[in-house]
């Protein structure tokens, strides 16, 4: 069955499985090899037929006249079966009759042993040995239950049977004397069972082995079977109990290097061939990936075909959005490591963190704790990748511990550049490691970058990777101002944020046109965005990226006319004064001498215009601004004395500026065991420079709870009632604290 990491639907299984056409016919059908044993030479890739052809004319030769039994032993997944169905050849030509027996196919002790005598008995009436079936019936009549329980009754009541066990035995040893050539029973899958299931068997097979002519072939893995028959309480070993049962014990010969390397190889090929998309490889990095994390887990042919079944489905549902070589290689630590793959989602930050990201914690940390946080830092990075390159070392499989270490080493170095140059970081030094591009990884769809290991692990698209894929979109739409603001107006908050997140244009070459619509159309629906208290930081966010693509734009027009007369018209179509602002406050920090970006007497009308129609602006209409704080600050600052009288009052303004106030707080991002957190706030000072004072503040604040009620479907459409509430709550701590009013501090 193929391994799902999510739920499917048994017709959309049946669907990946065949790929049946519309037409009912089986076209283009998924080619996936079963973990089936071989039957026939031509299949034996492992050049093993020489080999089991001598082992069963050895089985042949052997002297009979009291039984024998033979062991083939190999671990699981080997191809014990397969070496069998070998050997077969032989024992048809030799004419010498096979019965086989799954005991897998029967629970419990009592079942495995009545079945295992009775379907010995069948078989042998339907190869034309009836009376030696016969015999052996009369033989298991004896037995109730188990071997262990063998009913003990008195000399008489044997009599009555017509003789005890003794006498029983002798009529099937002496029908079976009479054969020229013995007969071969196989029983194969031993080491399946439980321990007291084997513990059963290999009873039965003590019990009934001394018969002539008869041959057990008992197919398991050694090591199994002893841990199961020893008994440490007894002081019975294992082993000592196996050896006194099988007299010709046969090692299956390992798999040729070589052999398995090919055929992994030639099962990897097979199984994305199919793939429509298989994602972005690196052939530089493949073979590296293939001998240092792939290989060394695989250990027989039925790893290759386990691993073929699921690298195809994996690579089928993740429909090439992440990378080849990345999938193949964490598939099969899933598939033989999964200690180590059940650890890895707790250690996702650690291993995909950005360098960005350690700067900006590192600098955030020397204010709030340690001048030298990176000692710390360090330390509790490289204790998240030891613990994941530990939990390898949870493998039952029969590979050393360090063979599972060196892979899961591998794994980190291969596939986690930042986790692997912050694991070997020097811990006493207060250093800030340099990691691989943040932009390339997810360009290159490398699970070392965040989102794309979350996609991989989770099958969901996070909403930045969304806004990555979006930002490709929104590229080819610039051209079409009405096209490009119908799809991003469509967008949701959160995608819409990593839109902006992942709008990159550095490297690419646009009209000063598509440049034009693009910054109308993103600061036209920035200013629409409703306001939600899950939302702020991302709100803000997105302010600081909407201005990173502007200031791309204002690089990427080289033409200083071009440019200047770019932004005019931009200017002239936003109705936004919120949007005007972040323009032209951007363009002010941009205005240096000599800089060219914009003429002083551009930028001074384009100041004087915005202050007045701030000025103008109705109160209805400045409800509606999504950053009004700064947009009255603004005017309240720059405005001539006799020109500002907006009245704040207002209860819907409160509100709106109350909304516009939310800042976030740190004490920090939970890092290095630091206790950070990053959780909403007002912007207190702004709020007492633009109402004057605190008192006035508090008023204003005041007269606003007396009419909440009132005003709360207003509040509705702009954002849930609660969490205004909450908005105020905020207010209300820092009316509790009786903040200085005139200093503004």
């Amino acid at each position: 069955i193929v391994h799902c990491t999510i739920p499917l639907s048994l017709l959309e299984f049946c669907k990946r499985l065949t790929r049946i056409s519309p037409s009912g016919n089986q076209q283009g059908n998924i080619r996936i090899p079963g973990d089936n044993p071989i039957r026939h030479t031509e299949q034996d890739v492992l050049q093993r037929a020489e080999v089991a052809e001598k082992f069963a004319r050895q089985v042949c030769r052997l002297d009979t006249s009291e039984g024998a039994v033979v062991g083939v032993f190999g671990p699981w997944g080997s191809g014990k079966t397969s070496f069998i169905h070998l050997a077969r050849k032989v024992f048809e030509h030799e004419e010498v009759p096979v019965l086989d027996f799954n005991p897998w196919l029967f629970s419990g002790a009592e079942q495995l042993v009545e079945r295992f005598i009775t379907e010995l008995s069948t078989e042998l009436k339907l190869m034309d040995l009836e009376n030696i079936g016969e015999a052996l019936l009369e033989y298991s009549d004896l037995f109730s239950g188990s071997l262990g329980t063998i009913v003990k009754i008195s000399g008489k009541y044997y009599q009555r049977r017509e003789g005890g066990i003794q006498q029983k035995h002798e009529k099937v040893a002496a029908v079976l004397r009479e054969r020229e050539k013995p007969i071969i029973v196989i029983l194969d899958d031993v080491d399946r069972l439980s321990a007291p299931e084997i513990r059963e068997i290999f009873k039965l097979v003590r019990l009934t082995a001394s018969f002539p002519n008869l041959v057990y072939i008992v197919c398991c893995d050694r090591q199994r079977v002893e841990q199961a028959l020893g008994e440490e309480t007894a002081g019975l070993s294992g082993r000592d109990y196996l050896e006194k049962i099988i007299q010709l014990p046969f090692e299956l010969p390992e798999v040729p290097e070589h052999l398995l390397a090919k055929e992994l190889h030639g099962a990897i090929s097979d199984s994305l061939a199919g793939v429509e998309d298989s994602g972005p490889m690196d052939e530089g990095e493949w073979p590296i990936i293939f001998d240092e994390i792939i290989r060394p887990l695989v250990r027989n042919m039925r790893d290759v075909r386990r691993y073929a079944i699921t690298i195809r489905h994996t690579l089928d549902d993740l429909d090439g959005q992440v990378a080849r070589n990345d999938v193949l290689a964490l598939e099969a630590v899933r598939l033989f490591l999964p200690g180590m793959f059940r650890r890895l989602p707790r250690a996702i930050e650690t291993l995909t963190m950005p360098g960005w990201f350690i700067h900006e914690q590192h600098e955030e940390l020397e204010l709030v704790h340690d001048p030298k946080p990176m000692v710390q830092i360090n330390k509790w990075i490289k204790s998240q990748v030891e613990a994941v390159v530990k939990a390898a070392d949870d493998s039952d499989r029969n590979v050393t511990r360090d063979v599972t270490r060196d892979v899961a080493d591998a794994v980190v170095d291969r596939l986690f550049p930042a986790g692997e140059h912050l694991f070997h970081a020097g811990t006493d030094e207060n250093h800030v490691p340099e990691t691989e591009n943040d932009k390339e990884r997810l360009d290159r769809r490398r699970v070392a970058h965040e989102h794309i290991f979350r996609l991989y692990l989770e099958r969901v698209m996070p909403p930045n990777l969304q806004g990555n894929r979006h930002a490709d979109h929104v590229i080819s739409l610039m051209g079409n101002r009405e096209g490009l603001k119908e799809y991003i107006y469509s967008l949701k908050s959160p995608v819409w944020y990593g839109l902006i997140h992942n709008l990159d244009l550095s490297g690419r070459r646009f009209s000063n046109k598509d440049l034009e619509n693009l910054v109308i159309v993103l600061l036209g629906r920035w200013s629409k965005m409703p306001n939600q208290m899950a939302d702020w930081i991302l709100l803000d966010r997105t302010r600081t990226g909407i201005q990173r693509v502007i200031q791309q734009i204002l690089d990427h027009t080289e033409n200083s006319e071009e440019r200047n007369y770019m932004v005019s018209r931009i200017l002239d179509v936003l109705n936004s004064l919120s949007s005007r602002l972040i323009l032209v406050e951007l363009l002010k920090r941009l205005d240096t001498p000599g800089s060219g970006v914009v003429p002083e007497w551009d930028l001074e009308e384009s100041e004087n215009m915005l202050c007045n129609d701030i000025v103008a602006a109705s109160s209805e209409n400045l409800a509606d601004e999504c950053d009004l704080l700064r947009v009255l600050y603004y005017a309240k600052r720059y405005a001539a004395d006799d020109a500002y009288h907006t009245d704040i009052s207002v209860s819907e303004l409160t509100i709106t500026v109350l909304l516009s106030a939310l800042l976030g707080k740190r004490s920090s991002v939970f890092l290095a065991g630091f206790p950070i957190e990053i959780h909403p706030d007002l912007d207190w000072d702004g709020l007492v420079k633009l109402y004057g004072n605190s008192q006035h503040l508090q008023q204003r604040i005041s007269d606003l709870k007396v009419s909440i009620d009132d005003l709360a479907p207003w509040i509705e459409r702009r954002i849930p009632f609660e969490d205004f509430q909450k908005i105020i709550g905020l207010a209300d701590q820092y009316l509790e604290k009786d903040q200085p009013d005139e200093a503004g501090t």
